[in-house]
């Protein structure tokens, strides 16, 4: 954003400046779509905070940024998050299934990945956290555990899996044979079957 306004020291800040530049990311360019509120929303918030910091610091004697608000992002939803009806969700996994290697996996293993994600609501980082020792396919209930410093809820989570996908993990883990439970159960690099 400095760059981009031209800003070099302090008293070159200027609102006007970064809402011009603001709105020039907002209405894209030939070469490149325009952004959304909502990324517009965090550039400002970014901006914002830092020149918080720096009046706090003592670094800057007032923040030049400080009355401005991003804008509504009711009004511009791009991307509305829902979830998947039964027939989207299946045929999704069926895609995966019968797909070729994609992000280093075949397709069973991404189904396995997507059906797992979909089940427990994990998000990707929590994802790829997960060990072999982070699931308990042996139980009358299967689980998997998140453990805390990978956990959006920064607490140990314990996660119930149907009996479905707890069946295809315990093939998964079966066919890469004995391996150490801290060995990452969410592998890019699985062999081939």
């Amino acid at each position: 954003m400095l760059d981009g306004c031209g800003f070099t020291f302090w008293p070159d800040l200027s609102a006007s400046r970064l809402q011009a530049y603001l709105a020039e990311l907002r209405n894209g360019r030939t070469d490149k779509p325009g952004l959304s509120v909502q990324s517009i929303n965090f550039y400002l918030a970014a901006c914002k905070a830092f020149c918080r910091w720096a009046v706090r610091d003592g670094r800057a004697p007032d923040n030049p940024l400080s009355h401005l608000q991003g804008g509504n992002v009711r009004t511009d939803r791009r991307h509305d998050r829902r979830a998947l009806d039964p027939d989207e969700l299946r045929r999704m996994l069926d895609a995966a299934r019968t797909g070729s290697v994609r992000f280093g996996m075949i397709g069973s293993d991404r189904a396995t990945l997507y059906q797992l994600a979909v089940e427990t609501g994990l998000r990707a980082g929590e994802l790829r956290s997960l060990t072999w020792g982070s699931f308990d396919l042996d139980a009358g209930l299967s689980t998997v555990t998140v453990k805390a410093a990978s956990s959006k809820h920064r607490r140990d989570d314990v996660l119930p899996l149907k009996a479905s996908t707890a069946q295809s993990l315990a093939r998964w883990h079966t066919i890469m044979g004995k391996v150490d439970p801290e060995t990452p159960g969410i592998r890019h690099d699985a062999p081939e079957r």
